[in-house]
Formats: structure tokens, sequence, C-alpha cells
């Protein structure tokens, strides 16, 4: 279960419940108004930091922000061949690149 803590009241916010598979990874946007969480073997999801709500599922793997938060990078395929470059505050995909070798430094 992915939890988020009230830095302000030392207590918790609200959990995330349902999730049963390790977390791969969890990232903070630059603005903190979003949160993404990767369960192992499954899609990235983004919740809205303050409600814990559901905003949208991303396909791909090893998601990042952009450093101005408006954007998200990932990679999918089976060696990461194509990246995907995706609108941070809708979910909608705005790109995809694919023929690349590699992209395991996304």
């Amino acid at each position: 279960t992915a939890q988020a803590w009230s830095i302000k009241n030392k207590a918790l916010a609200y959990s995330l419940k349902g999730q049963t598979q390790p977390l791969n990874y969890s990232k903070l946007d630059p603005s903190g108004n979003n949160f993404m969480y990767s369960p192992s073997n499954e899609a990235t999801r983004i919740f809205d930091v303050g409600t814990g709500r559901f905003l949208y599922q991303l396909k791909g793997n090893k998601h990042r922000y952009s450093s101005d938060g408006t954007l998200i990078a990932s990679h999918s395929g089976s060696k990461g061949e194509t990246a995907i470059i995706s609108d941070a505050q809708s979910g909608r995909q705005l790109l995809e690149l694919k023929g690349s070798k590699q992209l395991n430094y996304i």
C-alpha cells in the first residue's frame, strides 16, 4: 500500500489501497501537486497529492517528469526501443519515437 503523509500534521493523510505488488518507484512532480508510482509489472499511475485521487495511468516504464513538470518521458518495449512523451496534466500521449537502440537513460 502506498501512503502519503502530511508533513505539517505529522500524520498519515491517505493510503492508496489495493496495491499488492512491490513498488518499482515513486516520484513527485516538480510542483509537488502530483505523484506517480509504479508497481512491479504494472502501468504507472498518477495521483493528486492533496486528495489522493487517481488521475490517469501511463504505459511504458521508467517515467520521468520534465524539469518544469509539464511533460513526462518514458520508454517501452522489451528493450526500451520506443520513447513516449506525454502531457503531465492530462496523461495524453503527445509523441512516440520508435526505433531507438536503447533508452535506459530516461
